[in-house]
């Protein structure tokens, strides 16, 4: 008879691990569990709880956790009226989670999908492509299940916007990413400070001199890290304009509000020339603009910040 592969006592019967060594009982229920779906025997280190946050001591292989756990995003969602957001744009959301207890219980109650993301403790939730009031919605529909099913965020979580640039031409994203950049200040303000200095979305690597100096916009885009504040690497996969900057939340009103004035802006700056945008946000003036463009309810809302950090915005307001 066999000897147990762990502890080298006499194996009497045909239990074996997940690799075929022979493994005594003793070890087996130590080491060793059924996947609740497949019954393939796992090592418990490779095991799989259903739920990221489940205290059932109830264990899947990583085929079938993925199967049950993991879905695609749902059918987009559009409405011809966008009072609310203040620009037709398409647009979509990743909202990054700690903890998402029992989160398989949202499976056809959003069109959100999930997947998993190695650089946070829980799950990212991602959104189909929205647009128009009826996108704010789903937004708003997504945030009340996460909270009554008690997911949380942390200081490793963030939010990040994507803005539809299918039918930008390269010239409208110039002049998109050039603006961003003259105003960057401004708008890294309006985050977490704990967003700063975040390796995920980094302060710029270029000068908006750059940006309008580039012998062709769309290598200068693909030349791009994927990690900074604004991603414009996003457009040579995704056609869109990635907004990294913002921190881990589910607060529906912060998400939305953060839609409106980015779209706000990009409808603004698009057809602008780059000289036009050097003198809309030129030192003094920029934040008199951007309020401008946000409109007065959501300049209300973001004036805190701004006054909370006008000692480090200096000339950029």
């Amino acid at each position: 008879m066999p000897n147990c592969y762990y502890c080298n006592a006499v194996v009497d019967g045909s239990i074996r691990g997940n690799y075929g060594d022979a493994v005594c009982e003793r070890c087996f229920e130590q080491r060793f569990c059924f996947c609740m779906c497949c019954h393939a025997v796992i090592h418990r280190d490779d095991s799989y709880p259903y739920s990221v946050v489940n205290t059932d001591d109830q264990r899947y292989c990583y085929a079938c956790y993925h199967r049950l756990s993991m879905w695609n995003t749902g059918n987009e969602i559009h409405s011809l009226e966008y009072n609310r957001v203040g620009s037709p744009l398409c647009f979509g959301i990743e909202l990054e989670t700690a903890s998402c207890p029992k989160h398989t219980e949202l499976r056809g109650k959003t069109q959100f999908g999930v997947k998993e993301d190695g650089s946070i403790n829980g799950l990212e939730f991602i959104s189909p492509i929205l647009s128009g009031n009826a996108g704010l919605n789903e937004i708003r529909s997504f945030c009340r299940l996460a909270k009554k099913q008690g997911f949380t965020v942390d200081a490793d979580c963030g939010f990040h916007l994507h803005i539809d640039m299918r039918q930008m031409s390269w010239s409208q994203r110039r002049s998109i990413a050039y603006a961003y950049r003259l105003t960057y200040t401004l708008w890294k303000h309006l985050v977490s400070d704990s967003r700063w200095n975040n390796t995920y979305c980094e302060s710029p690597s270029y000068s908006s001199r750059q940006i309008a100096s580039a012998s062709s916009f769309t290598a200068f885009e693909r030349n791009r890290s994927r990690y900074e504040f604004l991603n414009l690497r996003a457009y040579s996969s995704h056609k869109t304009y990635e907004i990294r900057g913002y921190q881990g939340t589910l607060n529906a009103t912060e998400i939305c509000n953060w839609v409106k004035v980015n779209l706000r802006f990009v409808e603004a700056v698009k057809d602008k020339p780059l000289n036009e945008l050097c003198e809309m946000f030129a030192p003094r003036k920029a934040k008199r603009e951007l309020r401008r463009i946000f409109g007065t309810t959501l300049s209300n809302y973001y004036a805190r910040a701004w006054r909370k950090h006008s000692h480090l915005i200096g000339a950029n307001g």
